[in-house]
């Protein structure tokens, strides 16, 4: 089996991670100022830009 690492630019990993499982889980969508971090294919991923 093979994972996908997440990196989240100022961003601890693992509050990455646990954002992206969360979304997952609840089969929600991802909001994210940064879409290109979680190239999952298993979670939809919102792009919201910041400071807007």
């Amino acid at each position: 089996m093979s994972g996908t690492t997440i990196l989240q630019h100022g961003c601890e990993p693992s509050a990455a991670a646990t954002g992206a499982a969360v979304a997952f889980s609840h089969g929600a969508t991802l909001a994210t100022g940064n879409p290109t971090d979680f190239p999952m294919p298993d979670i939809e991923v919102e792009h919201w830009p910041v400071g807007c």
